[in-house]
């Protein structure tokens, strides 16, 4: 596997290790000289974000709601990968009903 795919790998992993629920989207440009810049990527396509910057690699890591998505682009080499977080696993399990409404009330007891 050439640098590129382990890069865009290796910025996923570290992308969906982090749960901090917060929305946002960076880029990561990487120029002919190997240098690094990391950018706010709102509203940029990799095309655009690779020759505003003259960055050979762009990646971009978008972060929204469950979801992270990370693009990688080198030259003709492009790719997505996408994981979409399943959140809590409790509601997963009792198909969506509140889990108050699981079991029935049990009554107080009286002293």
């Amino acid at each position: 596997m050439n640098r590129f795919w382990e890069d865009a790998a290796s910025i996923f992993e570290t992308a969906t290790a982090v749960r901090d629920g917060a929305d946002s989207e960076i880029a990561i440009l990487v120029d002919a000289r190997n240098g690094l810049r990391i950018v706010d990527a709102a509203g940029w396509g990799l095309d655009a974000l690779r020759r505003e910057y003259q960055a050979s690699t762009a990646y971009t890591v978008k972060r929204s709601g469950g979801s992270v998505t990370v693009e990688a682009q080198n030259g003709s080499d492009r790719c997505m990968l996408k994981k979409t977080s399943t959140g809590n696993a409790l509601p997963n399990l009792l198909g969506g009903i509140p889990h108050h409404l699981v079991r029935e009330a049990v009554p107080a007891l009286l002293a």
